[in-house]
């Protein structure tokens, strides 16, 4: 099994996350669809829609596409924080990396079924 650890902004995309079942990614002037798209065409649009950013920045943030897109599988398991309720949620995934313009602030997703139980931090 494998185990990804999915951030939520700060907690602030969980709601989101759980409401539509899914998990994804911001970057919102990374407005196009990245299927089949490597690196280097991530890389290009990054540098072009953040230019003040710095080289290493961009290139943290390529592999974070990268691997939301072409290494995350389905069925693999993901894991998000939830700081208000202080606890995690345990999810599957359950499709391919999709653009979905639907959600504004976190276009880039993939579609996921949220497990009942939840992991309280504070146990």
């Amino acid at each position: 099994m494998t185990l990804w650890m999915v951030r939520a902004d700060g907690g602030e995309r969980v709601p989101l996350f759980l409401e539509e079942n899914i998990i994804g990614l911001g970057w919102c002037k990374i407005d196009v669809d990245l299927t089949g798209k490597d690196k280097l065409f991530i890389k290009n649009k990054f540098e072009i829609a953040y230019p003040q950013d710095t080289k290493s920045t961009i290139n943290a943030w390529v592999g974070f596409f990268h691997n939301f897109i072409h290494v995350k599988k389905i069925n693999d398991h993901v894991l998000t924080y939830d700081p208000v309720a202080r606890v995690y949620y345990l999810g599957k995934i359950t499709s391919n990396y999709k653009y979905n313009t639907k959600f504004e602030t976190t276009p880039h997703i993939r579609e996921i079924e949220w497990f009942k139980n939840t992991i309280s931090r504070d146990s």
